[in-house]
């Protein structure tokens, strides 16, 4: 049957709390009034948070106060509670009973900032508060004017939170200054806030496992804890790449294993048969756990959705037996017979699935597996083995987002997505026994389901302002809890149910579910940004926030204490900062409305500002920025403050400076839709003639089917039409149809395509020898040039375009390479100069003086440290192969222009930052730069996340045309290193490419959406 709970409000806007300890029992028991043998007193922990002391919670019964107080309830999670009636009394998890006195000291120790869970400064504050006769206890007339006032609230409100009545009820008592008819309203009752907390001492993390990485990249993407067998299973990101540890283990060194891995795409470019299966991967383990005592490793690895490769076995679910942690060993011989590498899934002794749609998969404690297909919109049933029975398979009316197992394995908790026409989630529980349907609730908006144990009876849901805690027998809602930050999905819950580890930002906060308000024990900034995280058992947290390392945390034995005014307010005003109120843009580049809070959770927000009317303070949104034609500079200042029973408390001012950038020119393309053949065929690496009259794209085509280079002819009202051959794209000739393609330029009327060979067939860019290209468009033919002495890495072409620079990879004996730059006169193809390059570097980007002698590239490398080195270099053709400039850059940089007349060196990175170096062609260093933010970049004013990195763009002048991708072209001035400013932006939907003409003052831009439209717009410069 389908039950749908109604919330109940526990309005909590901070929840960053700790236990409170022993608060109970503390009271004068002899003065309590005691209704005599025919009340009926229950004993319980409230476990479902209802404050009832259901069946379920397996309470003792006593007929009189004065037996239930000297009672003493066995450890459990939930307050413990004394249920009489429609009265009410409560103390904290750990204490044997409740009564009067540990009610108000329980509740105080939530939600008073003045006391905190101190009991002494609790009861000073009460005493004088309530006019109470001692500070020890309650009289026997106090303990009944509470107990009456408790007891009305309750009769008045009985679909509210009962904790949340409690609290109004000492709310009204306090206002009123005595415990008598402190009947509370409405608004008091939805305005309970529960109090931010601390670990009482630091929280050190532990180095649990560490071990070598492959590449700069790589990084944690799962931790899965196997309580059965102890042992934990880390999965690497990029490689695939799997260990299997002791849980007991601390500071262990370890080695990874790849499994599965696939060159498809991205920047892993190419590879033969053998080296598909032993590198990075664009095929990701996206679920994995072990079984059968730690002997049996389950792997979910996704299918290529959008590049096929026929011999690609390495998608699907997968059964792999363990021996030792270890996987099995099955040797493949590359095509050239160099190198044997080891592709583990090949084995035979590895059962597989070959399924591209397998999204989701899950164990249930009979061993066998479901697996959801989103293809077909089914769960797809297999026994241990991987054989199926679609006889029990079952269709889901939405798609699946998540679910885990709960109540000793006996339910299966979903979350499925939103129903057609609607935003919000559906959790659906299920009998594991028949997969028959048990429960439902649905959820308005966006939600992320935690992954529980199959121990617990309680589920997490996560919701961008919200936290539930929900019961898994009847999916009614336990507590529900507003957040002030949103968590990541990457939280989880303990085994037991009693904490949940929430990532917010760089921070773990964990929250502690055993009490009447969930609430956060202490936090734990491990630094670093968090890329995985499970518990090991209910009192160790296992994460990793950097390549190689596995860390760990203790929660065992800690103990937390109320956050006091001070560190409320300080905590509030720390969330605010530049990259927070910007966009993650500096202060001194604001052009878009700024995000100003009003509020972190309970604690309110007060801005003020120097800057006038240029920004706008005033509205319920405040921020909104007014430009003008100058820059606007001044200081915005914010405190924090918080209310508590009508007193205020106000934090001292922060101050930041921020400058509101003067308004620059928003400009349009004049959009072509592509019709025909490439109509949804993306287009990449333009190259147009010096007119700006021909455009020459390379597309992939479809998966492979009509790849080719496509002629585009610019009209006088600047759209673009078909050109050579009509939308029929002019295949690359025989025998290179699979090469990568680098870069194209125009040379005469002949177009030069720097090319990177395929030679396996279906294998994606073979073994990546690098040569040129040429295409005579008119006739469609193609003369193939020379093979070059290496493997091509990129290609790039100077700015006057009479130069092409190609990057090998040259054979030096062995296994050893030399890595040099070619150059190449573009109009005969001659060389002109060898560049050598130091090391092997992982690198990206570089670009070429138009004398060929001279190379500005991004380095990227691992120093002795293993840590990863970026920089900015200039190699000099006749030179030691030593850098003959360089400086340490930060950010990965994939646009490098160099403008020859200026001598200005131009990068773009991946936060749509500008850096611009000079003097550069003869400087012993390039530590002379200017930099300027964008500000174009994740954050445009409609998108917020994805895109914005810059690969695309030219220097013409003081002009610096850069593309941030999936957003468009801006134009910046950079004459004045003093006072570089943003000319004109021309926003482009779903950016892929871009080329400026500097002689026809014209640009170009494609676009591919995600439905798949292609585009390209042309815009006019001057």
């Amino acid at each position: 049957m389908s039950h749908t709970p109604r919330f109940r409000k526990l309005l909590l806007p901070t929840l960053i709390a700790s236990a409170l300890s022993g608060c109970g029992g503390s009271d004068n028991d002899n003065n309590q009034p005691d209704p005599g043998p025919s009340a009926a007193f229950k004993l319980c922990h409230d476990t479902n948070l209802d404050g009832l002391c259901s069946a379920n919670e397996n309470p003792q019964t006593f007929d009189t106060l004065k037996k239930v107080q000297a009672a003493s309830v066995g450890a459990g999670s939930g307050p413990v509670i004394v249920r009489e009636n429609n009265n009410l009394m409560v103390a904290s998890n750990s204490a044997a009973t409740a009564s009067a006195w540990s009610t108000l000291v329980h509740n105080e120790g939530f939600v008073n900032p003045n006391t905190g869970s101190d009991e002494a400064a609790i009861a000073s504050y009460l005493k004088g508060k309530l006019a109470l006769e001692s500070d020890s206890g309650l009289s026997e007339s106090e303990t009944a004017a509470f107990m009456a006032s408790i007891r009305a609230a309750l009769s008045a409100n009985p679909d509210a939170n009962p904790y949340s009545v409690i609290g109004a009820v000492i709310d009204a008592a306090v206002a009123r200054g005595s415990l008598e008819n402190a009947v509370p309203d409405a608004a008091q009752i939805t305005s309970q806030r529960v109090l931010p907390r601390d670990f009482d001492t630091e929280v050190t993390p532990a180095n649990k496992v560490n071990w070598e990485t492959s590449d700069h990249d790589e990084r944690v993407a799962l931790i899965n804890v196997d309580g059965e067998s102890d042992k934990i299973l880390v999965v690497n990101r990029w490689f695939n790449r799997i260990a299997v540890v002791d849980a007991t283990a601390a500071d262990l060194a370890v080695e990874t294993q790849p499994f599965a891995a696939m060159y498809t795409a991205g920047h892993h470019e190419y590879t033969t048969k053998a080296d598909y299966v032993s590198g990075a991967s664009e095929h990701r383990i996206t679920q994995s756990w072990l079984a059968d005592d730690g002997d049996t490793l389950y792997a979910l690895v996704t299918g290529p959705r959008e590049v096929d490769v026929p011999e690609d076995d390495s998608y699907g679910l997968f059964r792999v037996p363990l021996t030792d942690g270890q996987v099995p060993t099955f040797m493949v011989t590359s095509i050239d017979g160099t190198t044997e590498l080891n592709v583990p899934h090949r084995s035979p002794e590895v059962k597989r699935i070959a399924s591209k749609s397998l999204d989701n998969a899950i164990q249930l404690d009979s061993g066998d597996i479901l697996a959801y297909d989103d293809e077909a919109g089914y769960v797809r049933f297999y026994n241990k083995m991987l054989d199926e029975d679609t006889s029990r398979a079952f269709p889901l009316d939405r798609d699946l987002e998540g679910w885990t197992l709960a109540d000793n394995g006996a339910t299966l908790v979903t979350l499925q997505g939103p129903a057609e026409g609607s935003k919000g989630r559906l959790l659906q529980s299920y009998n594991t026994s028949n997969l028959s349907g048990k429960n439902s609730l649905e959820f308005s908006g966006d939600a992320d389901l935690l992954p529980g144990s199959k121990t617990s009876n309680r589920v997490v849901v996560l919701e961008p302002d919200a936290v539930h805690v929900i019961n898994t027998s009847d999916l009614s809602v336990i507590s529900s809890t507003p957040l002030a930050n949103e968590a990541s999905s990457i939280s989880r819950l303990s085994p037991d149910g009693s904490r949940a580890a929430l990532v917010v930002g760089k921070e773990i906060r964990i929250m502690n579910l055993t009490d009447a308000y969930p609430f956060i024990e202490g936090s734990v900034k491990p630094g670093g940004r968090l890329r995985a995280l499970a518990f090991n058992g209910n009192d160790e947290i296992l994460y990793s926030a950097r390549s190689g390392k596995l860390s760990s945390i203790s929660l065992s034995g800690l103990t937390s204490s109320t956050k006091d005014i001070t560190s409320l307010l300080e905590e509030a005003l720390d969330e605010v900062d530049g990259d927070s109120i910007n966009h993650n843009y500096p202060l001194d580049a604001v052009i878009y409305d700024m995000n100003l809070p009003t509020n972190f959770g309970a604690v309110s927000y007060n801005w003020n500002s120097t800057l006038g009317n240029a920004l706008d303070l005033s509205a319920p949104e405040p921020g909104v920025i007014s430009q003008s034609d100058a820059a606007v500079s001044g200081t915005l200042t914010v405190s924090s403050s918080y209310t508590f029973r009508g007193e205020t408390s106000t934090s001292e001012a922060k101050s930041m400076e921020l400058t509101i950038r003067p308004a620059s020119e928003i400009r349009d393309h004049i959009v072509t839709t592509l019709t025909g053949a490439h109509a949804n065929h993306s287009m990449s690496h333009l190259a147009a003639t010096p007119d700006g009259q021909t455009l020459a794209a390379y597309t992939s085509g479809d998966d492979g089917q009509g790849s080719g280079i496509v002629i585009f002819t610019r009209q006088p009202d600047n759209t673009v039409s078909y050109r050579y051959g009509g939308d029929a794209a002019i295949s690359l000739p025989d025998g290179y149809e699979d090469s990568r393609v680098d870069v194209m330029t125009w040379n005469q009327g002949l177009l030069r395509v720097v090319v990177r060979e395929a030679v396996a067939a279906g294998a994606k860019d073979g073994n990546g020898i690098a040569r040129v290209l040429t295409l005579d468009p008119v006739a469609g033919t193609w003369e193939i040039g020379s093979a070059l002495p290496g493997k091509g890495a990129k290609a790039a072409v100077s700015q006057d375009g009479s130069v092409l620079a190609l990057w090998l990879h040259i054979p030096a004996g062995g296994d050893a390479v030399a890595v040099k730059v070619i150059t190449l006169n573009t109009d005969d193809l001659s060389e002109i100069k060898t560049v050598d390059v130091d090391g092997d570097p992982a690198f990206w980007a570089f670009t070429v003086n138009n004398a060929g002698d001279q190379i500005m590239a991004y380095y990227n490398f691992k120093n002795e440290e293993g840590k990863t080195v970026r920089t900015t270099r200039r190699y000099d053709a006749d030179t030691t192969g030593e850098p003959d400039a360089e400086t340490v850059i930060k950010t990965a940089t994939y646009f490098y222009s160099y403008d020859n007349p200026s001598d200005r060196l131009v990068t773009g990175d991946f936060s749509a930052n500008l850096r611009v170096y000079q003097p550069v062609a003869d400087a012993a260093d390039l530590n002379s730069f200017t930099e300027f933010a964008t500000a174009r970049g994740r954050y445009d004013g409609v998108h917020n996340g994805g895109g914005g990195r810059m690969y695309y763009g030219a220097v013409k002048g003081s002009v610096a045309y850069v593309w941030s991708s999936d957003r468009g072209l801006v134009a910046v001035d950079i004459s004045n290193p003093a006072n570089i400013r943003e000319v004109f932006y021309a926003p482009f939907e779903d950016t892929g490419a871009g080329v400026v003409v500097p002689d026809a003052n014209v640009a170009f831009s494609t676009g591919f959406s995600d439905d798949q439209v292609s585009t390209i717009g042309v815009l006019p410069l001057n």
